[in-house]
This record gives C-alpha cells, structure tokens and sequence, in this order.
C-alpha cells in the first residue's frame, strides 16, 4: 500500500484558508498514474482496481472508510457513531461509476481516478479531519473496530502490479494529482 499525505488540506494551511474554506467543491479526485517500467509490464498487469480509505490512527494502525464517497445512494456512518447507520455502505456495495478506482488507459498508460469530492466538502464545512489516506490494490479488507467480516474487492488474489509515483516524482507526467473544481462564495 501507499500512504497518501495531503497536507495543504490541514485547516491551517494558507490554501486551505485563502481559497478552500470560502468555496463549494463541485468535484475532488486524485489522479493515479502508472510508471510504465518494461522489466516487469510483460510479466505482471496492473490491477483493475485501487481502493482508498482512511488511516484512523497511528498505533496501533486502524483505517476506516473514506466520508460519503463509497456510495452516494446510500447513508453510512464511517465512524459508526450512529449505530443506525452502518459504518460501511449497505450490502458492502461500493459505487465504482461515482467512486472510481478502476483501471482505465491512454493508449498504453494505466490510470486511476478516485472520487473524494464529498470528503473535502466536509473538511470545508468543519466536520472532519484532514487524515492520511491508504491506496492499495484490494482483493478484500475489514475494520476491525467496527466488525471482524472482510468486503470483497474487484481485484483477485495477488493479481497485479502497478508503479506509480507520488507527488514529488522527478517525472511530472507521473505524479499522483489532486484536482479540485470549486466556486468561490462570496
């Protein structure tokens, strides 16, 4: 897994104050691009699906479900605050139109897209933390605080490598990418 750290979305950062705080996030995704390395592209395809989720805490590590992304048509509550909610979208089912993190191409390039455009309007509106994120490429995962069954994740066992790089690759053309689509308020 890769551990995705987006620290200009802490509320103190100037981008956070000056421009994300006073707008209205139409659309948020983070952009995964694969690192074409011909030495293992022929042995090993990339997966069909990445999964992100949270890092809940450092020790001992848990991880829950992103806010709201998962699944639009259906309520969680990812802290599992209000039992009458599950903590994880109803039936275990994951949106992937609206959720993404499937595998698409240009031409011979493999790259993800993740939806997390619910998740920062909550840090926007103060009812969230900027938390550590976790992407890897799930065949299955549980939440252990909250239950001890695995869901089920579109990509078979062990099936699958994909090289990308992070938001300091010496490459531009591979960095991970956070684009937002606001409007500001007035």
């Amino acid at each position: 897994f890769a551990t995705l750290q987006i620290p200009q979305l802490d509320t103190n950062s100037n981008f956070f104050k000056n421009v994300l705080k006073k707008s209205i996030i139409h659309r948020a995704g983070i952009e995964i691009q694969e690192i074409n390395d011909a030495s293992v592209s022929t042995v090993f395809t990339p997966p069909g699906f990445l999964y992100l989720d949270l890092v809940d805490s450092i020790s001992p590590r848990k991880y829950k479900p992103i806010y709201h992304d998962l699944n639009p048509n259906t309520f969680y509550d990812r802290d599992y605050k209000n039992t009458t909610y599950p903590f994880f979208p109803s039936n275990g089912r994951i949106d992937y139109t609206y959720f993404g993190g499937y595998q698409r191409k240009r031409g011979t390039q493999t790259y993800y897209t993740i939806n997390i455009t619910r998740y920062l309007q909550q840090l926007v509106l103060n009812k969230g933390n900027n938390y550590n994120m976790r992407l890897f490429p799930a065949h299955s995962f549980r939440y252990s605080q909250y239950s001890p069954y695995f869901f089920e994740y579109g990509n078979a066992i062990a099936n699958g490598r994909v090289k990308v790089g992070g938001g300091k690759n010496a490459n531009p053309n591979h960095r991970m990418r956070l684009r937002i689509v606001y409007s500001k308020c007035k």
